[in-house]
């Protein structure tokens, strides 16, 4: 491996532990959105539920949608499932975080926003990374509406294009394009493409 793709795959693996790094007990309210379609699968690592793509979102638990965000133009969606036996999920043991989902979304192959919704077992646990996240690394937790057990952060798009940039330069891609974007998580963090 090259130097510089493995400086990339730190770079990415850091940014994971930062996301993960507010796990641990407290309390603090949690919303989220109102429940819409969906199926779920089953998945015996994850007690018996997979994330799935739902009419208008994402079917993130049984009875909770994290809604396509309204205000964004977008004609593709790359969700990236971490489950309980994802490395960056197992590291955060005892933080109460069951998986989490990436979502990149994108416009004629551009990466126009990145939503990482994570979660909880409880909403002691989901406000406590929230309470954890703001601390740690000044980003804000938001809640979905109709859920005390789900949370997320949001990327924009300058920052997603630094950060699409600096893995390409790296080597560790070979374009910018979203569905390159999204293989490099596949590639290097074992996250799995839900479809």
């Amino acid at each position: 491996m090259k130097l510089k793709q493995l400086l990339c795959l730190v770079l990415a693996l850091m940014m994971c532990v930062s996301l993960l790094a507010g796990c641990g007990d407290s309390g603090m309210e949690a919303t989220n959105p109102p429940a819409g379609g969906g199926e779920s699968a089953g998945n015996p690592s994850s007690g018996g539920f997979t994330p799935s793509l739902a009419e208008g979102g994402l079917q993130i638990t049984a009875d909770c949608v994290f809604p396509d965000p309204a205000d964004l133009d977008f004609d593709a969606c790359y969700p990236l499932y971490f489950g309980p036996t994802n490395e960056a999920v197992a590291m955060s043991a005892g933080s109460g975080m069951q998986y989490y989902v990436i979502l990149i979304y994108a416009k004629e192959e551009t990466v126009k926003a990145m939503y990482t919704v994570y979660a909880f077992d409880t909403a002691e646990h989901a406000s406590k990374h929230a309470e954890d996240m703001k601390t740690t690394n000044n980003t804000d937790v938001l809640s979905v509406d109709g859920s005390d057990t789900v949370v997320y952060t949001a990327t924009d798009e300058a920052t997603c294009a630094m950060l699409v940039g600096s893995i390409q330069s790296s080597g560790a891609m070979a374009d910018t394009n979203a569905s390159s974007f999204a293989d490099y998580y596949v590639t290097y963090t074992g996250a799995e493409l839900l479809k």
